[in-house]
């Protein structure tokens, strides 16, 4: 046994604990977190990039995939919050080939849509008079190895509502050039948004 009940095992900043037997009981599995960013409407952001090597980021062939969690987001107008990739030094802003489907609770009738300016659409226009404590949105987009050299790729579940209506959205999407890629970036049209936006790394 290593220590007894109670004791604390303090691992330096930097240093990383290996499990390279059978022990179990460790928490985390495949799954590690890289970077979390929480933004409110006072910030005033419009869009928020993770881009590897910058704050914290890594987003390279550290992991197999890469994915994010979005909670709590809310825009300042009824927009749809999109993604763009970062290939060759900017973020591509053409050339993408993206599907979406997504379906209301009530009103509206299922429908669908392409783009060829973002990865992926979330087609998810929140009410910006909605409340941010009950009306929402949660989105999670799964994104492929970034230093292969490769069609970047892009698969994407999307819910949320305003008071009454509930509409879920998915869609998937690709950057139409074989590359390697460094980072996402999540805009709005226009106007403000607030949520918190969390990178994981995957090992599979």
């Amino acid at each position: 046994a290593l220590g007894d009940s109670g004791d604390t095992f303090t691992v330096p900043s930097g240093a990383t604990i290996a499990n390279n037997g059978t022990a179990t009981g460790f928490g985390g599995g495949s799954w590690t977190l890289i970077k979390t960013q929480t933004v409110v409407q006072g910030d005033a952001v419009q869009s928020l990039d993770f881009v590897d090597g910058t704050s914290d980021v890594v987003f390279d062939a550290t992991y197999k995939i890469y994915k994010f969690l979005v909670y709590n987001w809310k825009p300042s107008a009824a927009v749809q919050l999109k993604l763009r990739v970062k290939s060759g030094g900017s973020f591509a802003t053409t050339g993408y080939i993206t599907e979406n489907w997504r379906s209301y609770y009530s009103g509206a009738s299922s429908d669908r849509a392409s783009a060829t300016d973002c990865i992926m659409l979330t087609r998810f226009d929140m009410n910006s008079g909605g409340s941010t404590t009950t009306d929402i949105g949660m989105f999670e987009f799964l994104f492929s190895a970034p230093a292969v050299t490769q069609y970047p790729q892009c698969m994407g579940l999307c819910s949320g509502g305003e008071t009454g209506q509930m509409v879920i959205s998915m869609g998937s999407g690709k950057l139409a050039t074989s590359a390697a890629y460094t980072g996402v970036r999540f805009y709005i049209p226009s106007g403000n948004m607030e949520g918190e936006f969390s990178l994981y790394g995957i090992t599979t």
